[in-house]
């Protein structure tokens, strides 16, 4: 029942054509937010810039995020790829040497095991993560980051 589940998900919520009309402010939301000088100004009620963007959402949200960005992930251990509580989690990093912005792309999610031993999260329990590769990204450094303007092209 699950199998048909996740292909219902994936064909409604993922599909490109739709995923990209629905994640659209979301999209707009969180590259504003990465870009290494964002304008100070609002974006759909958040002010920006900010240090740290938290947007809580939905299965779809993650779903519509994932499909518009062409990310493809496969949870080790989990019979969903969006499980409860998984977080798509985007990070700015900039190196020194050269002053350039990198962005990295992963989701961080609690196990199964975790959730069935009520496991508490933590540095020494951490939640499961997958870092994510975005479609049509090249250039990326050890960390799978890739480099703020390829980012933004895609």
């Amino acid at each position: 029942m699950l199998s048909l589940h996740n292909a219902q998900f994936y064909l409604l919520q993922r599909t490109p054509e739709v995923a990209r009309s629905r994640a659209t402010p979301l999209l707009d939301l969180i590259m504003t937010a990465l870009m290494p000088h964002p304008p100070q100004k609002q974006v759909y009620g958040v002010t920006l810039p900010t240090s740290v963007l938290f947007i809580a959402g939905h299965d779809t949200n993650l779903a519509n995020l994932g499909g518009a960005l062409e990310l493809n992930w496969t949870l080790p251990g989990q019979p969903d790829n969006t499980p409860p509580g998984g977080e798509l989690v985007f990070e700015r990093w900039r190196r020194l040497s050269d002053n350039s912005h990198w962005i990295q792309v992963s989701l961080v999610f609690q196990t199964l095991q975790q959730m069935r031993d009520k496991t508490p999260l933590s540095l020494n329990t951490p939640p499961g993560e997958v870092k994510l590769t975005l479609a049509g990204c090249e250039e990326r450094n050890a960390q799978a980051c890739v480099r703020w303007p390829v980012l933004r092209k895609s």
